[in-house]
């Protein structure tokens, strides 16, 4: 069981003292209890803007551009259409587990108390580690998930940008309906760029067709902040060293 941190997301295999995040770069440092069991973060729904907006009305201490040792996506299996993978039956819990890569290329998958069941190999799991070679289904229902992978970034450098309301934000969109941290940008040392929904209130959106998580972004997509601000390639250029 490992432990993250609310605010800035860091992996720890195991938890600091009282359990206070020590990324150089986390906007909550030196606040005691901010790590939580990864399975709690896993079904917490992430919700950055709320944690934050207790410690900091106008979230003035995120600051962009910087680079992180630690990087994150998920896949969330379920039958509700705001799933990554979606399994429309009756069996299905509306969302009903959670696969994640962190920066180290480990892969992991929790249930996320569904109704009936995960499975790895056959075996009922509560969570467990992946590999690629994996069988993994829900209730009776086999899963395709090794595809969702296959573009994530190698290990390095990473650097992100965020996007928002908030002025502190790399890219600052000033609509009221754009959320103080709404998006953010990730780079990766091999040339790919992704973009995550920080769970914006009004969503993120490429091609007409709202994300869920992180997605890998090209020049030819269109990408849209709340549905209504294209960002544009050039800007997002701009996070390319």
């Amino acid at each position: 069981m490992g432990y993250y941190c609310m605010l800035c997301d860091t992996y720890y295999e195991i938890p600091t003292s009282d359990f206070i995040c020590q990324a150089p770069d986390c906007p909550g440092g030196g606040i005691t209890g901010l790590l939580i069991d990864e399975k709690t973060y896993l079904t917490s729904g992430n919700d950055h803007e709320n944690r934050l907006q207790n410690l900091n009305s106008d979230l003035s201490f995120y600051s962009g551009g910087s680079t992180i040792g630690f990087y994150l996506k998920e896949v969330k299996i379920g039958r509700s259409p705001q799933n990554d993978i979606v399994l429309n039956h009756s069996s299905i819990s509306n969302e009903h587990a959670v696969i994640t890569m962190d920066r180290s290329n480990k892969i992991r998958i929790v249930d996320l108390n569904s109704t009936n069941g995960t499975y790895v190999n056959g075996q009922k799991i509560d969570e467990a580690s992946l590999r690629k070679s994996d069988r993994v289904s829900v209730g009776r229902y086999p899963v395709e998930w090794t595809p969702h992978f296959q573009s994530f970034p190698s290990k390095g450098t990473v650097t992100k940008r965020t996007i928002g309301r908030g002025s502190k934000c790399d890219i600052v969109i000033g609509g009221n309906d754009v959320s103080r941290l709404h998006a953010t940008l990730w780079y990766s040392e091999n040339g790919d760029i992704q973009i995550q929904d920080e769970n914006s209130s009004n969503g993120v959106y490429i091609n007409g067709q709202k994300i869920v998580g992180i997605r890998q972004i090209k020049p030819t997509d269109e990408i849209l902040i709340a549905k209504r601000y294209e960002l544009q390639w050039s800007d997002i250029k701009q996070g390319i060293n």
